[in-house]
């Protein structure tokens, strides 16, 4: 059982005050900088967190995207350490510390180019400092657009917890083991994922988005998964509470007669909303990432369409 309450809703707008603590990550695609021309950023804490790799090279496509990035994000006040994830978690976790307002923490964070990793430190972070006071997360999530998305196969280089805290430590080992899987457009990625697991019990989970091309794509590259995984669960990225809480009660059920894994490829939005859930359930539902790691294609993908919003409040038990 969590020892934590979490709730979820859609925002309108994105309202920062002069305390919000703005984080969010850069690197080679054009949208980890999509936020610097339509959302209002505020006065306060800005930091946008770079990767180890690929380098800034200035010799290369990559490495000029890169340069280009930070040379913007530095010129709208923004700080721009480059970390590793260990690294992202300390500083996010740093910064929060000192980050305690007048009606508790307030933290603005674009996840579009953030790995699934960091997200889980974002939010386990947030989740980490509710005993203090009440933190509220607002999301902002930049989907890609159709034309730019698009990956080549990629081997699966890592598989494993998306963060120690949310490994998935059931209360019974002995319950069959359940894998609620996300889809995306990643070729071939959550047939990997299906024959590493072998679950007893599958649920699916399909994002419908703003553009109708992506459906066809990913009922193309999962055609395997959804014929063992029976009728998949269809997802609004434009309601990002209805998925939230469509999520939590099917993740809620399966949690209560199995040994529950979600595993949330396709857009982070879902990433974010699965790790909100684990947390309000609690450390028996694990969440995992199937990753291509330093693999990875550096595709310049941009943003399409306004931003999702999602805010995510963290409290005490009985919080409301």
């Amino acid at each position: 059982m969590s020892r934590l309450s979490v709730s979820v809703e859609a925002l309108p707008d994105l309202i920062i005050d002069p305390h919000s603590l703005w984080i969010s990550c850069h690197g080679y695609e054009s949208r980890s900088t999509h936020h610097l021309e339509v959302l209002p950023v505020g006065k306060g804490g800005r930091i946008s967190c770079g990767f180890d790799f690929p380098s800034e090279d200035h010799d290369s496509d990559v490495g000029r995207r890169i340069s280009t990035a930070r040379q913007q994000l530095r010129e709208a006040g923004f700080e721009t350490p480059v970390t590793d994830d260990a690294g992202f978690e300390e500083l996010v976790g740093g910064r929060l510390a000192s980050a305690l307002g007048v009606n508790g923490y307030h933290v603005v964070a674009d996840i579009s180019s953030m790995s699934r990793a960091r997200i889980a430190s974002l939010l386990l972070a947030c989740s980490n400092v509710a005993s203090n006071g009440v933190c509220t997360l607002d999301i902002v999530y930049f989907p890609s657009s159709y034309q730019t998305h698009k990956h080549d196969y990629e081997p699966l280089e890592s598989f494993g917890p998306c963060h120690g805290q949310i490994a998935g430590w059931p209360d019974d080992p002995r319950l069959p083991l359940a894998l609620l899987v996300g889809l995306g457009t990643e070729p071939r990625r959550a047939d990997g994922v299906l024959e590493m697991v072998e679950p007893a019990i599958l649920a699916v989970f399909v994002p419908l988005g703003d553009e109708d091309n992506y459906v066809t794509e990913i009922r193309r590259e999962n055609r395997r998964v959804l014929e063992v995984g029976g009728e998949p669960v269809m997802y609004s990225l434009r309601d990002p509470r209805g998925c939230y809480l469509t999520l939590l009660n099917a993740a809620t059920r399966l949690a209560e007669r199995s040994r529950l894994v979600i595993v949330p490829l396709g857009p982070k939005i879902f990433c974010a909303a699965s790790i909100a859930a684990a947390l309000a359930i609690g450390p028996e539902v694990g969440v995992w990432k199937a990753s291509a790691g330093r693999r990875v294609q550096p595709i310049d993908v941009h943003a399409h369409g306004a931003p999702i919003l999602m805010r995510v409040v963290f409290g005490p038990p009985g919080h409301k």
